[in-house]
């Protein structure tokens, strides 16, 4: 199993319905939850996209033709204030465990701040 890069439409991908924001709040899975604590947090990341560009990917699940984020929900709120529309994902497989994903997640960090492709 691998993971897969490629680039899709921002409005293709979801918020993951059973994970936590920041805040501590549930986020909905129809909609992208913003409030005053996690504001300040998306604006930082809104300058960082626009001075060099969407660094990492978001990490999703592939899911009825749509994309479940599992990571990077603050980079696509960004990015969708920010009126961008295509987005780089890596798509993790289902069947894979969370442990696998989580050595994965860390080896593509690693190879990204060594500046490997």
């Amino acid at each position: 199993m691998e993971l897969i890069l490629k680039e899709v439409n921002l409005s293709d991908c979801l918020p993951y319905c059973g994970s936590i924001g920041r805040d501590g709040g549930r986020r909905d899975s129809s909609r992208w939850v913003v409030n005053s604590k996690t504001k300040a947090h998306i604006e930082k990341i809104m300058r960082s996209i626009q001075e060099q560009g969407m660094v990492n990917p978001l990490w999703v699940l592939e899911h009825n033709s749509k994309y479940k984020i599992i990571r990077g929900s603050a980079r696509a709120v960004a990015c969708k204030e920010l009126s961008i529309q295509k987005v780089k994902v890596l798509v993790v497989p289902l069947g894979m465990s969370r442990q696998t994903a989580e050595a994965l997640f860390k080896q593509v960090e690693y190879k990204q701040v060594k500046g490997f492709e």
